[in-house]
């Protein structure tokens, strides 16, 4: 998947969640109107059986149709509670999906932010020159005088030198160092490596 039609993709998504925020926000609002309507009305009625009960008993009210009257406050007021706790239940859970949908958004509206590509590595420093031949003083030998390094060994320095055109091997510059032990280079140490830079040719390629 190329990275314009996952990037697509993820706008399409966090549509879709906008949308499922503004339903959420819009269905949250729409029960708070109906529940506060509900108390409301629930209120109201106590309210008016409360007055009636306070008004002078007429005679002919028999103690049955007082305790009715009672009976019927005591119900709407548990009736207003039960329906008070749902709305607080139902008010936390809407709050839940709104918040898993903000966070949704936040972590698509991240992934999609542009990284910078980090900066290539720098080459290695064997890597930008060739090297420079040198004689030997004892016998007129030609070849380079090469610098150890951090994690060198006869076989990499030889695969350096190779790729620089030198024909050489790690056994051969083994035998042109034998006072230096193959898991004894010292960093920073000289080694000589036997070996000649291919002669340039006409057009300048080197081969």
């Amino acid at each position: 998947m190329s990275a314009a039609v996952a990037r697509q993709e993820m706008e399409e998504s966090i549509k879709r969640l906008q949308g499922d925020l503004a339903t959420l926000s819009e269905a949250k609002e729409m029960q708070d109107k109906r529940v506060n309507d509900r108390l409301q009305a629930m209120r109201a009625e106590i309210t008016s059986l409360a007055e009636q009960a306070n008004k002078p008993r007429p005679a002919h009210a028999t103690p049955e149709q007082i305790k009715s009257v009672e009976a019927r406050m005591e119900k709407i007021e548990e009736h207003i509670l039960a329906v008070d706790r749902k709305r607080v239940e139902d008010s936390e859970r809407l709050s839940r999906k709104l918040e898993e949908a903000l966070e949704s958004i936040s972590k698509m509206v991240a992934a999609m932010a542009v990284k910078p590509s980090p900066p290539p590595p720098a080459p290695h420093k064997d890597d930008q020159v060739d090297p420079t031949p040198a004689t030997k003083s004892d016998g007129g030998e030609m070849g380079f005088e090469h610098t150890i390094k951090p994690g060198d060994n006869f076989e990499k320095i030889a695969k350096w030198y190779r790729s620089k055109g030198v024909k050489v091997t790690g056994e051969q510059i083994a035998k042109a160092n034998p006072t230096v032990k193959p898991g004894g280079l010292n960093v920073g140490k000289k080694l000589w490596v036997p070996g000649q830079l291919p002669a340039a040719a006409p057009d300048g390629s080197g081969k």
